[in-house]
Parts: structure tokens; sequence; C-alpha cells
């Protein structure tokens, strides 16, 4: 939490104790400092907006290759609010600073929560589609049992996906169609990736689906400057794989409850959104409604 980006940033700041460090590694260290504050600010605000648990688990990576080789970081701090970034700065005076020490401890039974000092009274798809998943953490035995502030998981939204239709031009030739979702932050897919249904359903040059999916992560773990992508596949009976015949996506500042229309590329998906090439230019679009449920 807090304590552990103030070590971090003394030692950026040390001088000599990064004397062989590269560019790229004063870089990375620089930006998981900033993310341990913003999640210490999404604690003591305790509202549920901005970096999470989820996104959190996203930097085991950078932590554990930051000094062996190059990895791109996966969290997205350029569309943090400035408010935010400003006060998660290292930048910033340590004595102009209001926030209240904050570290992550484990609760009985091997739950890891984040906590602080109790405040002062108030008032108040097929084989092919199938994905590996990643194994859980062991926890380590925790020294005390403070009390725990969490983020409530009550009250967040999950966003359900349906794919409703596709439009192409050769909608005729395609083998076992279906409709990859994913949700990508920092030029990096978080929490793998969701298939809908195959569909045999096919009329004026669209492929219906009708299916629905749920995201793995809830509306507000959704960092600002995220997008769900969709890529459309199919079966190459040939080559006997499945290939991607073009793609779509959604940003998070577009990702509100209703129909959306949303323009096709070139493959391939483009994690940065810098190169977009249409598709085509006639009028056919990837369908998609969007419904929030509160969990």
């Amino acid at each position: 939490g807090n304590r552990l980006a103030r070590s971090m940033i003394a030692e950026y700041t040390g001088g000599s104790s990064r004397s062989g460090w590269t560019s790229k590694e004063e870089k990375a260290v620089e930006r998981l400092a900033i993310s341990l504050r913003l999640r210490s600010l999404v604690i003591k605000r305790d509202d549920g907006n901005g970096i999470d648990l989820d996104n959190m688990k996203a930097l085991t990576s950078v932590f554990n290759n930051l000094f062996k080789k190059d990895k791109k970081f996966p969290l997205d701090l350029d569309s943090v609010p400035p408010e935010d970034l400003k006060k998660a700065s290292f930048l910033q005076d340590e004595e102009d600073s209001d926030e209240e020490e904050v570290e992550v401890v484990l609760e009985e039974g091997g739950t890891r929560v984040p906590t602080m000092a109790p405040p002062p009274p108030t008032s108040s798809a097929a084989a092919l589609k199938n994905r590996p998943s990643t194994p859980d953490e062991t926890p380590a035995e925790p020294a005390r049992k403070p009390a725990a502030v969490t983020t409530p998981k009550k009250g967040k939204r999950k966003v359900v996906v349906t794919i409703d239709k596709i439009g192409l031009k050769d909608y005729l030739a395609y083998q076992d169609p279906f409709v990859t979702a994913y949700i990508v932050s920092g030029g990096k897919i978080i929490d793998g990736t969701q298939d809908c249904a195959i569909s045999p359903k096919r009329d004026d040059y669209h492929i219906h689906f009708g299916d629905t999916i749920t995201l793995k992560q809830p509306y507000e773990s959704i960092l600002p400057g995220a997008a769900v992508f969709f890529e459309f596949k199919h079966f190459k009976k040939d080559k006997q794989k499945l290939s991607t015949k073009c793609w779509a996506f959604l940003e998070r500042e577009d990702l509100s409850e209703g129909q959306h229309v949303l323009e096709l590329y070139k493959k391939p998906a483009d994690l940065k959104r810098k190169k977009l090439n249409l598709h085509t230019v006639k009028p056919l679009y990837l369908h998609v409604n969007i419904e929030f449920k509160t969990e």
C-alpha cells in the first residue's frame, strides 16, 4: 500500500541505489509507486472507483520481472483523473499529502483485504476456445489482525453484454462463427477472454448471435482509458484452426446501458487502438447491448 509506495519512492530518489537502472526500469518503479498510491486513495475514499484488487493483480508480473526484462506496464495511468494522479505522484511533498497510512494484511481464513488503523469516532465454444486460468497466490501468515476496511462488493455493477448480430458482405462464407470479448487496459488484455456461442442464424448480410456474456470485471473496476474488445472469429476447415476476420471495440467512457453499433476494423486487433483501418465502407457493423446488474 502507501508504505510500500514510499519505500519504492525512497529507492527511486536515492540516486546511488538506482545508478545501474535503465530508463525503462526507472519508469516502471515510478508507475508502480503511483499505482500503489492510487489504490490507497480508493481505499481511503471507500467508493470503489479507480484501481481495485483485480487491477493490482495485473501488476504481479511487473514486480516479478522488474529487473529481469522490460515488461509492458499493464495499467493505463494516463487515463486516471488528473487530481488523483497529482495526489499519487511522488513529486508532491510528503508534508502536503493528506493520505492516511494504508497497508494490506490478511484476515483470518487467508482472505487478502485492505486495512488501516481504526479511525477516531465519527457521527457517521469448444476445446480451441478454452483458456488456462492463473493459479491463486498462497498468502503469508498474518502477524496481527487490525480492523479491516474493505471496498464493499455490494453495489458494484456487473457488465452484461449481449452480442446481437454482426454485418458482413460475405456472411454466408463462415463456418462456426462466434465473437470473443475481452477488456484491454494499458495495451494489455485483463482477466482473459470470453466467447459467445457459435451461431448458425444468418439473413440479410447479418449473422445473428443473441448470446449474452458477463464481463469478469465489474464496471467500477474497469479503468478510464480501457476498452472492451470484440473479435469476430470463425473456423477454417482447410487449415484446421480458428481465425479472426475483423474486430471492434467499445471504450470505457462510452460503456453505458443500451444498444451500441460498433464499427468493424481490419485484423489484427490493435490493443493500443492506434492503427484503425475500416473492414468495410458498407453500412455493416457489430451490434451489442449493454446492461448493468448490481451484485
